[in-house]
């Protein structure tokens, strides 16, 4: 994929979560329904040598896409090659048809399964907006083999339900799970506007 195609997909995605008109919320839940909820992701030699990965949504040839870039690289001075950083993942279905013993990683995969279509409506009017991107750790991804899929965290401390994502790591028969996710925005110190070059486009 091209740096036009990455930075337009992109853009798509981020016209709707700032957008004030309410059909804007009905098209992201339309982009979930004919998309998905998970994307497989391998991780390159550039990721392998970060710390953090960077997941945008966006939507190219009016497909969900999430767009996968170290955050190395997720910077202005390879603005001219962000093509040969960024990896274009489709969105699509992931029913549970894989067995998750986790019930943690079920009960959030589900959450999102069942209430995605008043979740993002309600998000996307809320003083902080649907998200932009998500931050991963490398770490996160521990097997050859994984599967990242779509998930609501219950946080009761806020009474809110917030996006996350589950990394889910197979190899044969084992089978590991990791949701270290950080969705953006809210923008913290640790994780900046500046840092997300691709928003600024």
């Amino acid at each position: 994929m091209t740096n036009p195609e990455i930075i337009s997909s992109i853009n798509k995605w981020n016209s709707l979560v700032l957008s004030k008109d309410p059909k804007a919320a009905d098209a992201m839940v339309s982009a979930f329904q004919q998309g998905g909820n998970c994307f497989a992701y391998t991780l390159d030699e550039y990721s392998q040598k970060c710390e953090l990965l960077h997941l945008y949504p966006g939507i190219y040839k009016n497909e969900l896409y999430f767009f996968v870039i170290p955050a190395d690289y997720d910077k202005e001075e390879y603005k001219d090659v962000l093509y040969k950083y960024t990896t274009p993942c489709k969105v699509y279905f992931n029913l549970g048809s894989n067995q998750i013993p986790d019930t943690v990683a079920k009960a959030r995969i589900d959450r999102w399964k069942d209430n995605y279509k008043s979740w993002i409506p309600a998000q996307a009017k809320s003083p902080v907006g649907m998200f932009q991107a998500f931050v991963l750790e490398v770490g996160d991804f521990e097997l050859k083999e994984t599967l990242v899929t779509m998930g609501l965290l219950s946080d009761k401390t806020y009474n809110l339900d917030r996006a996350d994502l589950i990394v889910t790591n197979q190899e044969d028969d084992l089978v590991l799970y990791d949701d270290a996710a950080n969705v953006v925005p809210p923008f913290t110190p640790s994780a900046t506007t500046n840092d997300f070059y691709l928003l600024s486009l």
